[in-house]
């Protein structure tokens, strides 16, 4: 209750990592089956 304005600025600074770590999830994953494919070679 102290810092109002903190409280607001949480919320979207959370979804926007919560979007960037599902981006660099999908990352690597897609370098994972890449090193497969060229490990399966």
């Amino acid at each position: 209750m102290a810092f109002p304005g903190r409280r607001l600025l949480r919320f979207p600074l959370r979804h926007d990592l919560q979007q960037s770590e599902r981006r660099h999830t999908a990352l690597i994953d897609t370098l994972a089956d890449q090193l497969k494919a060229f490990e399966g070679q």
